[in-house]
């Protein structure tokens, strides 16, 4: 009797055990692309007026409509030369294809010359991709 009582015992911890590992399985990813851009400090004021009053309240509606998970501008005065950056978190990479055509093609329609502003400032860029665990 004592064997069994043990066995059943092993068991029930065994079973806890297994459940408490599923649920302690990693989160579901998300996918973050990051855009770095190495910006003369004298033009950081016309970019962040970009960033502030053009693209945020589109990036806000598509955050509103589902299309975007978060987004947000990383800049400094101190450190490397890549300091105008900004990055974008969506539901995996398809969801930030979709997502980035639509973002350029209402900033594009509604403000038509930012792009061509915005490129003339940027003196090097470069876009980092990641798997987001959070």
């Amino acid at each position: 009797m004592k064997s069994f009582t043990i066995s059943v015992v092993l068991c029930l911890f065994f079973v806890a055990s297994a459940a408490w590992a599923q649920s302690a399985e990693r989160p579901e990813p998300k996918f973050m692309a990051i855009n770095f851009n190495k910006v003369k400090m004298t033009d950081m004021s016309a970019l962040q007026k970009i960033w502030f009053e053009q693209a945020v309240p589109i990036l806000n509606d598509l955050v509103r409509e589902g299309k975007l998970v978060s987004y947000g501008l990383m800049e400094h005065a101190w450190g490397d030369e890549w300091n105008f950056n900004f990055f974008f978190v969506t539901k995996d990479h398809k969801a930030h294809l979709d997502f980035f055509d639509m973002y350029i093609e209402r900033l594009r329609k509604k403000y038509p010359d930012t792009m061509g502003e915005y490129l003339s400032k940027i003196i090097e860029h470069k876009d980092n991709m990641y798997t987001l665990y959070q």
